[in-house]
């Protein structure tokens, strides 16, 4: 089976202009690059990479194949040297020999390709791990019951005190995640008695039985709600949600899209049809979704920027995900995710500078994210900057990720 070769100028550039400047400034003097390179070779064999690619783009075809050849003979195990030399010779015709030494390019280092860029945006984001769930973000607790918040300013506190300070003490407790005694504060008063707001009482049992993963209580409890008021919109939000967590998001999108016909306002509903949304693959939905939040300047704007970004993302619209990210960032400058994020899309596209400075500040942020040491590394190796790499790789893998032991078995030295 012959392996497929694509030309990429654009790659092929950008390593040259790095060769030429670590030639010139690292390479004649610096300690061991990778694992197959000796003090003594080094320096000359990234000269002769230098030179054939400057060749090259003088459409000196030949001279270019002879440096290459000569960094070949001085260090047959260079991987990148025969990545060089398939793509100046499938430029001249010679496409079963490229073939060739794309094979052994491969068969050397299995990362090589994708490192550089020759298996074009799927192949760095193999090499680097990409990953949108990771980092598609979800409300928390406050921002969820935030809706009930809303509901406790709407009443007449002279009519009503003795619920209003039952409600804004029970708001207290879920906040704090102390569902044992919101249920508790819950069950000990009268509920029915509650009239008007009896459906506010049930409604945050249900969510507290939902935070506990309780599915089958909270069920009942929004049965009970329906039938007293069908029309009770939060009723279908939280029907949603369950559905939504238990991975049916069809039906997840039905009832969302109820409670929103009930109450277009309804905000928190917006953001969660958009993960489902996104889930279902229908991309320009969820876009919509988190744009009416953006637009209404909701207090979800920063998470509706962050997922609209990953979505963007994942859609290949990688400007559009870079601006909704940098936005998120302004908003939520501690948000390591954030960083890593944008990080990973300038890894993508070969803003490889950029990217380090993404990934440096992520590790200012937590020292110990072996996965912000592993991408830094893969910046560093796409600068040919092999040294800082390795170091890198190392320190990632100590802190437990076996695949920075994997890249490091080809690039760095034992």
């Amino acid at each position: 089976m012959k392996l497929k070769i694509t030309f990429n100028l654009f790659y092929f550039i950008i390593l040259f202009e790095i060769i030429s400047l670590k030639a010139q400034n690292r390479f004649l003097n610096s300690q061991p690059l990778g694992r197959t390179f000796t003090t003594e070779n080094q320096g000359e064999n990234y000269i002769n990479l230098q030179n054939a690619i400057f060749c090259f783009q003088n459409l000196d075809y030949e001279m270019a194949l002879q440096h290459v050849d000569n960094a070949i003979s001085q260090d047959p195990y260079l991987s990148e040297a025969y990545i060089i030399r398939a793509n100046i010779k499938s430029k001249i015709g010679m496409i079963s020999e490229a073939e060739q030494d794309m094979i052994v390019a491969n068969r050397l280092n299995p990362y090589v390709l994708n490192l550089f860029g020759y298996n074009g945006i799927d192949g760095k984001k193999d090499i680097i791990d990409v990953s949108v769930e990771q980092y598609f973000e979800q409300l928390n607790t406050k921002q969820s019951i935030s809706i009930y918040k809303l509901n406790i300013d709407r009443i007449d506190t002279l009519k009503n005190k003795e619920v209003y300070d039952l409600l804004n003490d029970l708001i207290f407790l879920v906040e704090n995640e102390n569902w044992v005694q919101g249920i508790k504060l819950i069950d000990d008063i009268n509920v029915d008695s509650m009239s008007n707001f009896q459906l506010q009482f049930l409604d945050i049992k249900a969510f507290i039985l939902i935070e506990q993963n309780d599915f089958e209580k909270a069920n009942v409890i929004l049965d009970e709600i329906i039938s007293i008021d069908e029309d009770y919109p939060l009723v279908w939000y939280k029907k949603a949600k369950i559905q939504r967590i238990k991975g049916n998001y069809i039906q997840a999108k039905k009832y969302y899209d109820k409670a929103l016909e009930l109450d277009e306002n309804l905000i928190n509903a917006y953001f969660e049809r958009a993960i489902v949304n996104k889930k279902l693959g229908e991309l320009e939905n969820a876009i919509k979704d988190l744009d009416y939040i953006i637009n209404k300047r909701d207090n979800n704007m920063v998470q509706a920027y962050i997922n609209r970004g990953l979505i963007k993302k994942k859609s290949g619209n990688i400007s559009g995900a870079l601006s909704d990210l940098s936005i998120s960032i302004d908003e939520s400058p501690n948000n390591i995710n954030l960083y890593i994020s944008r990080g990973n899309l300038y890894y993508i596209i070969g803003d490889y500078w950029r990217a380090l400075q993404d990934f440096n500040t992520a590790i200012e942020l937590d020292v110990n994210s072996k996965e912000s040491y592993y991408k830094r590394a893969l910046c560093h190796l796409s600068l040919l900057d092999y040294n800082t790499a390795c170091n890198d790789l190392n320190k990632s893998y100590e802190l437990g990720n076996d695949k920075a032991r994997e890249i490091m078995e080809y690039f760095c030295i034992d």
